[in-house]
């Protein structure tokens, strides 16, 4: 069951939640509840307002997307953790990297080679480790399509006018190439194919009873794959906060815009440039969710009037 619960106050979400816990408790007193946050913050605010709400409040677990990723799969693909992929472990990998790149002084390299000329040098080829483990961390749970065609040798035309995808996918090989395809992207999606494949018994007994997503303003792909195939046997629950109730990309309702059954016309949300502006990653998470999710239930608690006065 994947449930979504919007307001455009964080506390009615809050309510929400309450509700939710208080009226389906856990079939185990021993179950723990799981939430999916983004933030440390958000974790401390939550167990505070919970903690109020029901006057004594344990036995939960909060996790971030990348964790919560790794121990639902774990049960499905071994307990493979990708170490040398995981991003403390890619800086030294990749400082040493490019350290070999220095001395093959070849063309594909230049840009690199360039930047690492000078006094200092050790300390700039440290940092560009961070950064490149940083990028390379993020395209495994946001773009493990670009992973594997770089890992066959493609090419997607990425960055177009730039050397850059050519570095890149080639650095990329030559960590595969030492650790081989068992990168977190790759394990996840491995999982998420077993988990659509599996039995109702055998998912029930290795998955939780009920997840809440609580605070995050986006899912990558990957990640919301991953839940579609867990709510075949468990309770999801999103807590969504959004400015409004319609859908505020291109106007028009939600539904009705996803079928294509509003005009054209301008409405007064295309007109407020302020939300079109600040919320293009909340925008895009949207259009995601409804061409891929088809929610069991929909509960929404606004507390303003959805229409948008442009002109203000």
């Amino acid at each position: 069951m994947f449930v979504l619960h919007t307001s455009n106050r964080t506390e009615n979400l809050l309510s929400h939640l309450a509700q939710v816990i208080d009226a389906q408790p856990l079939n185990s007193p021993f179950d723990k509840e799981l939430f999916l946050i983004q933030s440390q913050g958000m974790e401390r605010w939550l167990s505070q307002q919970l903690a109020s709400q029901f006057g004594v409040w344990g036995n939960y677990h909060f996790y971030f997307p990348g964790n919560f990723v790794s121990e639902i799969s774990a049960p499905f693909v071994g307990s493979s953790t990708a170490i040398n992929y995981q991003r403390e472990q890619m800086v030294w990998i990749i400082e040493q990297l490019l350290r070999d790149i220095e001395q093959e002084q070849i063309e594909l390299f230049q840009v690199i080679t360039d930047y690492l000329q000078g006094e200092g040098r050790g300390v700039r080829r440290f940092q560009l480790a961070q950064q490149l483990a940083r990028i390379f961390d993020q395209y495994q749970m946001m773009r493990p399509d670009w992973l594997r065609a770089w890992s066959n040798g493609k090419l997607l035309g990425l960055m177009p006018g730039t050397s850059t995808e050519k570095w890149q996918s080639e650095l990329w090989r030559r960590i595969n190439q030492q650790f081989g395809d068992c990168h977190r992207g790759e394990i996840w999606q491995r999982a998420i194919d077993t988990i659509e494949k599996a039995t109702e018994l055998e998912l029930r007994e290795k998955l939780p009873q009920r997840i809440s997503i609580f605070g995050l303003n986006t899912i990558p792909p990957l990640l919301l794959n991953l839940l579609k195939a867990l709510s075949r046997q468990v309770d999801i629950h999103l807590y969504l906060l959004t400015p409004t109730q319609e859908y505020w990309g291109e106007g028009g309702s939600r539904r009705a815009q996803l079928e294509q059954s509003v005009n054209d016309d301008t409405t007064a949300l295309n007109d407020h440039r302020l939300l079109l502006s600040l919320g293009e990653q909340a925008r895009e998470f949207q259009k995601l969710m409804l061409e891929q999710v088809t929610f069991t239930h929909e509960f929404a608690s606004y507390e303003m009037d959805d229409a948008v006065d442009g002109d203000e």
